[in-house]
């Protein structure tokens, strides 16, 4: 388990770096990064997804917002530095992730559920942007403006075979291009 610096003399915390805009400095192992890297952050906020905390900041060599998964987080800082905070909406900012990616740009997706997956998909609504819209040929049409794919794109993955991708073509092209990579790895 990933020990977090978060605390000095027992009583600095993460939460006191946001309310008193001080500057952090992370060491953080991205995803599918080879090394960790240290980088400036200004602590912006905390929010919880699908069993991870996350924080959102300002990072400094980006120059944008950005978000990290404190399981991925070496280690903690706090620095001698303050930062004057952009508006940021944390509400706002989550309502267009599709999950907990909200550093991408908006794109809308479309998709078509056939009849078998069709009571399941409409018994909750799965995004805010979420738009149902029944089609004569048995298929019932879903549209989401989400921010950034990958989320998505894993979600999509539950509902093979019942699923087409419609647009962006982007994300049709992925898709076909995971099932055949798929198709390869099971000897099909």
């Amino acid at each position: 388990m990933t020990q977090y610096t978060f605390y000095i003399n027992g009583e600095y915390t993460i939460h006191q770096a946001i309310i008193s805009y001080q500057r952090i400095r992370v060491t953080y192992k991205a995803f599918r990064a080879k090394e960790a890297t240290k980088s400036k952050i200004d602590p912006y906020y905390l929010f919880f997804r699908d069993g991870i905390w996350y924080l959102r900041g300002y990072y400094h060599p980006d120059k944008a917002l950005r978000t990290f998964a404190f399981d991925r987080i070496l280690s903690l800082d706090p620095l001698n530095e303050y930062f004057v905070p952009q508006r940021v909406s944390p509400e706002d900012e989550l309502a267009g992730a599709f999950g907990a990616f909200v550093d991408e740009k908006p794109v809308d997706v479309i998709l078509r559920f056939g009849e078998y997956s069709k009571p399941l998909v409409l018994r909750k609504k799965w995004h805010r942007s979420q738009q149902v819209q029944e089609q004569k040929d048995w298929w019932t049409e879903v549209r989401f403006r989400v921010n950034g794919l990958q989320e998505i794109q894993n979600w999509i993955y539950g509902w093979i075979p019942h699923v087409e991708v419609v647009a962006p073509k982007e994300l049709r092209d992925t898709l076909c291009r995971n099932l055949a990579e798929a198709m390869t790895l099971h000897g099909k």
